[in-house]
């Protein structure tokens, strides 16, 4: 009686005590991964821009990402901890205790007894793969919309369980509150569309068989909340996205796999679940972003400049297709065959596959190639498919027969819940510094690029550019195609005076840069600074080329405006495009960082345009009447360099 009333909450506070156990050790107030753009500099989180509603979740990078309750939270946390990083990690705690409680409150609701249901969560709990979503401030939004989503469906099972509501009020009430947590759940982060299909996975086959009519009347309901909401969120966010500002849309978050051919792509997407269930019996350790992309392979396909179909990235054989293909295809089967008899295992083999589908990148790149932070809903799902046989065990011996299954299969547990936490514990120490987190990398994912490149932007941070050029070399060759590792390597060698090592990388760079993300700010970097290299090599023509490439990439690129416009504007033949591009740069420069080169800039539009007066005038040849005004500025000096 005692557990069945107070289970869930007793199962909440031991839950609270094992997080606080695994996560207060490793609460650090220094900014990991994407911290940054999502907390520290986030103009919406420290509450310097009302718009909230409107603004994208990363500050820096243009990624189609809405999720304005995650930063409403994180608002929030700003306002009571400013730069409090690690107060915002113990707030990630608790959300992940209360979907935790959340959870054994669904498998209450399924049939699952307490103490199975809490023995099985509390393992998810301190898995290893949970740790990324808690320390890391962007998993905020896992934990958000998982709770959200839990709740939403925990109340649709009460629902359909306890039978029509009393009154129509009553009903009303119901399905607003769930279209809210819907909603709710959808603005924390968009994997929340699975709520429809996981209702749909229970009315299939564990909702109550002697309440049809009323299931059909859920089913309608439950298909008309459902498009209002998703209607409702899709089109607003759609609005909001197109409403983005120029600027952030023209600088992308990198992704490894966008030249891939959709077939390509697909193959990877497949051989994903494999790698999945390496993280959840811990055979394989959980890595951030494109870690086991970019480490799996001992070889990577050789890459050829310019030929799209050429890329660094290992491509899956034809045996870890078939796997993950063969993992999907388990729950599915599951599903279908255990519909009758063991509904809630079905359901569990329902949960299991559609919750791992959806996070792979099967029809578009989602951010993310193999990120444990997707396995907290498909954990849920195996142990839907666990309980019931776990029960059954228990309880098909004789007294004492009971007791010592009972006792072993809590020993078990304990024993799988202690060595988990101790896995998990270097996985949430490698989160408490960036620099422990690349140490991490390097220790598990030696192949892996992005620590050698951040050892190399750190040592041009400290002006080692000997060393910072030997780091980003050693990037390069793990990974070829980064068009942000050959830029940097190119200025290196620009700066170390190579310049005809410095053109022959920046030119590598412009190339990938145009093929992996055209039109954008780092193609327009990549042009811009090949054409100063060009430029301090007297190569005048090579460098405009460069430089009007810079501007097509991104025509508010001020940099490449300048000096496109200072070569152009000396030759009447280009004197009128040299005006035009250094007056949009002066327009463009609204903060004044052009400083003296913005007054010099101004001097020459009006120097070149009083010229072009004089020479309707037929007062002489552009050039001569041009160079008659005192010489005050060179093409190559005083220009920006690019960051």
């Amino acid at each position: 009686m005692f557990l069945a009333r107070y289970g869930v909450a007793l199962a909440v506070l031991v839950f609270l005590a094992l997080a606080l156990s695994l996560y207060i050790p490793f609460l650090s107030q220094s900014p990991t991964m994407d911290d940054r753009p999502v907390f520290f500099s986030n103009p919406v989180v420290r509450a310097t821009d009302g718009g909230l509603l409107t603004a994208p979740f990363f500050a820096d990078t243009f990624r189609p990402i809405w999720r304005p309750l995650t930063s409403l939270t994180l608002r929030w946390n700003w306002l009571l901890w400013p730069e409090g990083r690690a107060q915002a990690i113990a707030v990630n705690v608790v959300l992940l205790v209360i979907g935790a409680g959340l959870a054994v409150a669904l498998l209450r609701r399924l049939g699952v007894s307490t103490p199975i249901a809490a023995s099985g969560v509390a393992l998810i709990l301190v898995h290893p793969v949970m740790v990324e979503s808690v320390m890391r401030l962007a998993g905020r939004s896992e934990l958000l919309a998982q709770a959200l989503l839990l709740a939403a469906f925990v109340g649709y099972v009460t629902w359909a369980q306890t039978g029509p509501a009393s009154s129509r009020p009553v009903a009303i009430a119901r399905w607003v509150l769930w279209g809210l947590l819907f909603l709710l759940a959808l603005t924390a982060k968009e994997n929340a569309l699975l709520l429809p299909f996981l209702v749909l996975g229970y009315e299939l086959v564990a909702s109550p068989v002697d309440a049809r009519p009323a299931r059909t009347r859920r089913w309608i309901t439950v298909g008309m909340v459902s498009l209002l909401v998703v209607s409702s969120w899709a089109g607003f966010r759609a609005g909001v996205i197109r409403g983005w500002p120029h600027e952030i849309k023209r600088n992308p978050t990198p992704d490894y796999v966008a030249a891939l051919t959709d077939g390509e792509r697909r193959a990877l997407a497949l051989s994903l679940p494999g790698v999945y269930v390496a993280m959840i019996v811990c055979a394989e350790r959980p890595l951030p972003n494109y870690g086991h992309l970019l480490s799996r392979s001992p070889e990577a396909p050789p890459i050829e400049l310019g030929k799209p179909r050429t890329f660094g990235v290992h491509t899956p054989s034809h045996g870890e297709v078939a796997a993950g293909c063969a993992v999907l295809a388990a729950g599915l089967l599951l599903f279908i065959a255990a519909r009758r008899r063991w509904p809630t295992v079905a359901l569990g083999g329902w949960w299991f596959s559609v919750t791992l589908l959806a996070g792979l990148p099967l029809l578009k790149t989602n951010g993310h190639v193999a990120s444990g932070r997707h396995l907290f809903l498909p954990l849920l799902g195996l142990l839907m498919i666990l309980g019931p046989p776990v029960e059954k065990l228990l309880r098909s011996g004789a007294g004492a027969i009971a007791r010592r299954r009972a006792m072993g299969v809590g020993v078990l547990t304990l024993v799988v819940l202690i060595l988990l936490g101790f896995a998990a514990r270097p996985v949430a120490r490698a989160w408490t510094e960036h620099y422990k987190l690349m140490a991490y990398l390097k220790a598990h994912a030696p192949r892996t690029p992005e620590e050698p490149l951040y050892r190399g932007m750190v040592a041009i941070q400290a002006g080692d550019y000997a060393g910072a050029g030997q780091q980003i070399e050693r990037s390069i060759s793990l990974f070829p195609r980064n068009p942000g590792a050959l830029l940097n390597l190119g200025l290196i060698r620009a700066q170390q005076g190579n310049s005809s090592i410095a053109a022959r990388v920046l030119g590598d760079a412009a190339v990938v840069a145009a093929l992996v993300y055209p039109g954008t700010r780092l193609e327009s970097r990549a042009h811009m600074a090949l054409g100063a290299v060009r430029l301090e090599q007297d190569l005048d023509i090579d460098a405009h080329a460069a430089f009007l490439r810079a501007i097509e990439a991104d025509s508010t690129n001020i940099d490449a405006l300048i000096r496109a416009g200072m070569i152009e504007i000396r030759h009447v033949g280009g004197a009128r495009d040299g005006i035009r591009h250094l007056r949009s740069a002066l327009e463009l420069d609204h903060a004044g960082l052009l400083g003296p080169l913005g007054e010099e800039a101004r001097e020459l539009a009006d120097r070149a345009e009083r010229t072009l007066q004089r020479i309707e005038a037929r007062e002489g040849p552009y050039d001569l009447l041009f160079n008659e005004e005192p010489e005050t500025l060179q093409p190559g000096e005083g220009m920006l360099l690019p960051e």
